[in-house]
């Protein structure tokens, strides 16, 4: 007798057999159960019968294998209720709700079946009296497919929960990892700031543009990386706004004026004259996509240029399609290599990485941006001619004028008068920074080392807002952040987060304990200006 199923048993382990126990103190019981499923098999594979002959028998038997599938048990044994017993004992001691268990009992009377069935964990029920071999059999294949559904779906669950466990582990690493990351080169880029706005000769100035870039490069493969994870995770967020094209790329060419000078290349950044210069989208994802291409073509191109255009394709009602195109006269990649470039962790040829460097991120983090942004990205090359990627994008048409008029005047409306803020900043060299860029705004600051002192100082005096650091000793932000919402001084007042987290989980964490907003690491003074005017009013 034979059972067959798509599901096999290397589904649900490694076993080899299906384990069946017979319980039951008459051993002509055994006798009979052995002969009728002599050649029993389910799922192509034999069943091995365990005998006991009494309640404690089997539990020795059950201690020494947790994997056996189903359990033929008699009631009456050395007790009246010892099969009952042994039932719970499987349940409830054991814990084992996966093994099959069937009640066999040849005194029905003292055990009715829907009682036992109703209060106890048991399977299925059978009267020795009106046993079959069909119905014995029926009753085996029966509680082996319920014990291999319930088996599966146990194995599914653990694999589940590991695969959960894995994601938080990698999550928390993320987070980690950007906040030591970000948090020394906030330094970099503040106090490089700094270093810039002081009396440099031209090589040191070309020096100090050289480190804020590199400082600012640095954050934009980090970001990669969060985002790729975000990806996977399909949780990436696109913002719909209004934003200054032409400003953009602007801030590309700036970005990447050092880089392109050291290795002695024509970096040509253009957009056509008939290409909106405010329209609505995410500004940050357009730029993100610039940077990874423009990286890319300037790690393999030795020599000439790279040449980046935006070109009008097409208005369709509210919606603009933009085609970017970055062309550079690199090496070139060969034909059967193109399929490669899209897929993460992958470059052209195995050496490319130990010559070149790069995350191998790049290029499929702009594919699955692109994608996001309803558009394509394309690549054309030749062998030591040069690489073409051709992306389109929609974006909307931005027809507000007063929109328009805000982001041409720089958002600069709360330096009107001088706001009283307060620092709350463990890292000193992070609070030199952020210190400098709120004074250069022209507001006065209180400053906090922890969020002790920031509840503290907060109780001495009247703040319009406050930049909370997340992560301090002594008692963090977010525990300080709950402290303040909590007195009547401070439920109204602006918290902003100074985070060098940049998951999904670590804003929702700010949102929850109270937090307005957040800021992320490395601060710059538009940053700044930008969260202030947007929650300060005169």
């Amino acid at each position: 007798m034979t059972e067959k199923s798509n599901l096999q048993l290397s589904d649900i382990g490694d076993q080899e057999i299906w384990k069946v126990l017979v319980v039951d103190d008459d051993i002509d019981v055994h006798t009979v159960t052995k002969m009728v499923l002599n050649k029993f098999t389910f799922e192509d594979q034999p069943i091995e019968i365990l005998t006991a002959y009494s309640a404690r028998e089997a539990e020795k038997i059950l201690e020494d294998n947790n994997n056996i599938a189903v359990g033929f048990i008699d009631v009456v044994m050395e007790s009246d209720d010892a099969g009952l017993k042994l039932v719970e004992y499987i349940r409830h001691v054991l814990g084992n709700i996966e093994m099959q268990i069937i009640l066999r009992t040849g005194q029905p009377g003292m055990v009715p079946e829907e009682m036992t069935i109703r209060e106890y964990g048991i399977n299925d029920y059978l009267n020795k009296a009106e046993l079959s071999v069909a119905r014995l059999t029926t009753s085996l294949v029966t509680a082996l497919r319920a014990y291999r559904y319930i088996t599966i779906a146990k194995h599914n669950q653990q694999e589940k929960n590991i695969a959960e466990a894995a994601t938080k582990a990698k999550s928390k690493f993320l987070a980690h990892m950007s906040h030591e990351i970000r948090t020394p080169v906030n330094a970099v880029v503040g106090l490089t700031d700094m270093l810039l706005r002081t009396e440099l000769n031209s090589i040191q100035r070309d020096y100090a543009d050289t480190i804020k870039s590199s400082g600012k490069l640095l954050v934009n493969i980090l970001n990669d990386i969060l985002d790729f994870s975000k990806i996977e995770a399909g949780k990436l967020p696109l913002e719909n706004i209004v934003f200054d094209l032409a400003a953009i790329i602007r801030e590309v060419s700036v970005l990447f004026k050092p880089q392109v000078a050291a290795a002695k290349l024509q970096l040509n950044i253009s957009m056509e004259n008939n290409v909106p210069q405010f329209i609505v989208g995410d500004p940050t994802r357009l730029q993100q996509i610039l940077i990874n291409l423009i990286s890319n073509a300037i790690k393999f191109t030795k020599w000439g240029s790279i040449n980046v255009r935006l070109l009008n394709k097409g208005i369709e009602g509210s919606r603009i399609a933009i085609e970017g195109v970055v062309e550079d006269t690199g090496i070139g990649i060969s034909e059967e290599n193109l399929p490669k470039l899209f897929k993460s962790y992958s470059q052209a040829e195995a050496s490319t990485s130990r010559k070149y460097g790069g995350t191998g991120l790049g290029l499929e983090i702009v594919k699955n941006l692109c994608e996001l942004m309803e558009g394509t990205i394309t690549v054309t090359s030749e062998l030591g001619v040069g690489t073409t990627f051709r992306f389109n994008i929609h974006f909307g048409i931005c027809d507000d004028m007063s929109d328009q008029e805000k982001l041409k005047s720089g958002n600069v409306a709360i330096t009107s008068r001088q706001l009283s803020i307060l620092l709350v900043e463990d890292n000193p060299i992070n609070r030199i920074v952020t210190l400098d860029i709120l004074e250069r705004l022209g507001h006065e600051v209180g400053i906090a080392e922890n969020g002790l002192e920031a509840i503290g100082e907060f109780r001495q005096k009247s703040y319009d807002l406050v930049f909370m650091d997340c992560e301090m000793p002594i008692l963090d932000g977010y525990e300080a952040t709950r402290i303040i919402r909590s007195l009547d001084s401070g439920k109204d007042v602006p918290i902003i987060a100074l985070t060098a987290n940049m998951l999904d989980s670590d804003h929702e964490e700010c949102v929850k304990c109270g937090m307005s907003d957040f800021v992320s690491k490395p601060l710059e003074a538009p940053g700044i200006d930008k969260i202030l005017t947007k929650w300060i009013k005169n």
